[in-house]
C-alpha cells in the first residue's frame, strides 16, 4: 500500500510539469524528500527459553517504512558541456519501524479436540538516519530532462528488541470453535543499540521545470549488525527549489 501511494505521487509530480523553456544553470538549492526504506536482513539467532523449550530461533527482518529527509546542496553545471555535478548535506526525520518474525507449532491430539501451540521469536528494528552528505554526477539531455549517479555516506542509529511468545489453542472440531487456553510474552531482550556509517549508491532522474527540480530515485546500502547483514533500499521523490 504505501509503495502504491508513493508511486501515485510520483505519478502526480511528473504529470503536473509542463513543458516550459528554462535555461540550465548552477544554483544552489534545498529540498525534501518522501522515502519508503526496505530493510532486508539475514537471519538473527535468538535464544528461546520457555515452556519446556530450549532452542534457538533465527528470525529475519523483510519489511518497509516511511521517513522524510531535507536537503541542501549546489548544483553546478559544467560550462560547455552536458554534465553537472551536484553534493548536497541531508537530515533525515523520523524513524524507520520494521519487524521480523520466526515460530513453530505443534498439535496434540486428544479425543475430538486439539491443542494447537505456537512458540515465536520476534524482532524489532528501530532505525532512524539522521545525517548525511552524498555527491551526484549528471548528464543533461535537455533543459528538462536529466539523469545521475551519486555516492554518499549516512549516518544510520539504530535498536535492535526481540521477544518471544507461547500460545496454547484449543481447537474443537465439533462446534469449530477456538478458544486460546494460554498466552505469555516473554524474554524481551534488547540485541543492540548503536550507530553505524554506511555508504548508499543512488540512481535517479531529474525533471526541471522553472525554479523547481522534481527528483525520482534509488539507493542501496549494506552494513552489519553483530554480524548480521542488513540491506537498506530507498525508494524516493523529491522536490527542490533552486535559487
Amino acid at each position: 500500500m504505501k509503495k502504491s501511494l508513493l508511486f501515485l505521487s510520483m505519478f502526480f509530480a511528473s504529470g503536473v510539469v509542463m513543458a516550459n523553456d528554462n535555461v540550465a544553470k548552477s544554483s544552489f538549492f534545498v529540498g525534501v524528500d518522501v522515502n519508503d526504506v526496505m530493510v532486508k536482513s539475514d537471519s538473527i539467532p535468538v535464544l528461546y527459553n520457555g515452556y519446556g523449550k530450549n532452542a534457538t530461533f533465527t528470525p529475519s527482518v523483510d519489511d518497509s517504512d516511511v521517513n522524510f529527509s531535507l536537503g541542501f546542496g549546489y548544483k553546478y553545471y559544467i560550462p560547455e558541456t552536458n554534465l553537472f555535478v551536484m553534493p548536497r548535506l541531508t537530515y533525515d526525520l523520523g524513524k524507520i519501524k520494521v519487524d521480523g518474525d520466526r515460530g513453530i507449532e505443534e498439535h496434540t491430539l486428544s479425543g475430538t479436540d486439539i491443542i494447537e501451540k505456537d512458540w515465536e521469536s520476534h524482532v524489532n528494528f528501530d532505525l532512524k538516519p539522521t545525517y548525511g552528505m552524498d555527491v551526484a554526477f549528471g548528464y543533461k539531455f535537455d533543459n528538462h530532462n536529466e539523469i545521475y549517479l551519486g555516492v554518499g555516506l549516512k549516518n544510520v542509529d539504530y535498536v535492535v528488541n526481540s521477544y518471544n511468545t507461547y500460545k496454547e489453542e484449543k481447537e474443537n472440531h465439533l462446534t469449530d470453535i477456538d478458544t486460546i487456553v494460554n498466552y505469555d510474552v516473554f524474554d524481551n531482550k534488547q540485541l543492540a543499540d548503536d550507530s553505524k556509517i554506511v555508504y548508499p549508491f543512488s540512481i535517479g532522474y531529474v525533471y526541471n521545470w522553472r525554479n523547481m527540480a522534481f527528483d525520482i530515485g534509488y539507493s542501496y546500502a549494506t552494513f552489519d549488525i553483530n554480524d548480521v547483514n542488513v540491506d537498506l533500499s530507498t525508494l524516493k521523490l523529491g522536490a527542490k527549489y533552486m535559487f
